[in-house]
């Protein structure tokens, strides 16, 4: 869906995947329809923004953090559970930013 030329063919894609998986994980496939107009929003500034904004080397540090986090703990009690600890690396990874900029 991300590697599409227009958000009109990303929407078309998306279709047929929560056709394809909506049975399988009802659960994720509402939450990535009420969720994925979000990312798009890169797709709506002009191409001259969009060569800037282009990496995602912090999104990638933060999800090799979140797994690195998950795999000692390796069994959560609840689904709260795991989103705390994705929260507490999202406020530290924040926190270590907010001290690099500084």
């Amino acid at each position: 869906m991300y590697e599409r030329r227009n958000v009109e063919e990303a929407r078309r894609v998306l279709k047929q995947w929560l056709e394809k998986w909506g049975g399988k994980y009802p659960k994720l496939c509402a939450w990535v329809e009420t969720n994925m107009e979000e990312p798009w929003t890169f797709d709506r500034l002009p191409v001259a923004h969009q060569k800037h904004l282009k990496s995602t080397n912090l999104l990638e540090r933060f999800n090799q953090e979140i797994k690195r986090r998950t795999l000692v703990v390796r069994l959560f009690p609840d689904e709260a559970s795991s989103l705390r600890l994705v929260r507490a690396v999202a406020a530290e990874q924040h926190e270590e930013g907010r001290a690099a900029a500084t």
